[in-house]
């Protein structure tokens, strides 16, 4: 099974974006079976990501303060599935979740699970337009990938459908008018979700926020009472996402992560970290030929290139003389 995990970065800026690519790319961490690095880029080159990602952000003139987006698909260690398999199946994702965007794939093959890592430009290519992300993203993103994971024959999160129980007419009346407790609890589980690192904490903070929680091994269900006195379960809260299997696994590969990479800002402080060394310690990598081998088909395309180039500082008709674009009906 695979699941989605969004990395949150407190600020970003060009040296991040440099040292997030840096991070990935490393080859020691990218290796595949063969001996070929699982690096690849959608409408960019691997090598020179980040400085494309900062070519289309300056082409089209964009200064928010999002500059790019994290995100990193996870296996199971049990799961069967070579580090080139997990890379074509990173890519499918890829060219599904973002099709119109500059996407880094890295496929990582040195710790105990096999994941690839996506960092997404956030500045459109093709539109020049910022992508957003907005609260279904992830969850978005995560059925898609599930999709993915059935096509190629890899196990999938039970969705414990037969347990999550719909909404009643009555819960829904009172959801719209803002007094169902059930949907407080939901919000409350959700804010202790997004700061948890692990399952202590989680029940940490929600007795912070006044709700006992009753979660252990030999039940089958986590238990909640509100600070009214309501209890509630696990499989009562509308969404196979609260469930106690659902949030085990979440947290067990959080748990991967910060053995792994730290948490939360301190995986960001490092790689922006990384970011500012790279930018004092090297110097600037030639890119005269990033796109002389490119075929062009369409003069739209050219000319967006064209202004990316000169973006990144060549002159307008650098290599243009033997690759010209045709016109295809």
């Amino acid at each position: 099974m695979a699941t989605v995990t969004f990395i949150r970065y407190q600020k970003q800026s060009a040296g991040a974006l440099r040292g997030v690519a840096s991070y990935v790319s490393q080859a020691e961490k990218t290796m595949g079976e063969d001996g070929l690095q699982l690096l690849s880029g959608q409408n960019c080159t691997p090598e020179l990501a980040a400085q494309e990602f900062l070519a289309t952000r300056q082409m089209y003139r964009k200064n928010s303060p999002v500059w790019f987006y994290h995100y990193v698909q996870s296996f199971h260690p049990e799961e069967e599935i070579t580090g080139t398999q997990a890379h074509r199946l990173a890519q499918t994702f890829a060219r599904r979740a973002w099709p119109d965007s500059e996407v880094l794939i890295a496929t990582h093959l040195d710790t105990g699970h096999i994941h690839s890592h996506f960092l997404v430009n956030a500045v459109c290519c093709q539109s020049g337009k910022m992508l957003r992300q907005g609260p279904s993203t992830l969850h978005t993103l995560r059925e898609c990938s599930d999709r993915l994971c059935m096509e190629y024959g890899l196990s999938v999160l039970p969705k414990g459908r037969s347990n999550a129980k719909g909404m009643t007419a009555r819960e829904y009346r009172s959801a719209a008018k803002g007094e169902s407790w059930k949907f407080r609890l939901m919000y409350a589980i959700d804010h202790c979700m997004r700061y948890a690192r692990t399952k202590e904490e989680f029940i940490d903070r929600m007795e912070a926020m006044g709700y006992g929680v009753s979660w252990t091994d030999s039940r089958k269900y986590i238990t909640y009472t509100t600070p009214q006195g309501m209890k509630c379960r696990d499989n009562r809260l509308h969404h196979e996402g609260y469930t106690k299997a659902a949030m085990e696994q979440e947290f067990a590969l959080r748990s991967t992560y910060l053995r792994s990479y730290g948490w939360g800002g301190e995986l960001a402080g490092e790689l922006v970290q990384l970011g500012r060394e790279l930018e004092r310690n090297q110097e600037p990598e030639p890119i005269t030929d990033a796109t002389t081998l490119y075929q062009y088909t369409d003069r739209k395309v050219l000319l967006r290139e064209q202004e990316k180039r000169m973006a990144l500082g060549h002159r307008q008709d650098d290599h243009q003389e033997v690759h010209k674009w045709e016109q295809t009906m």
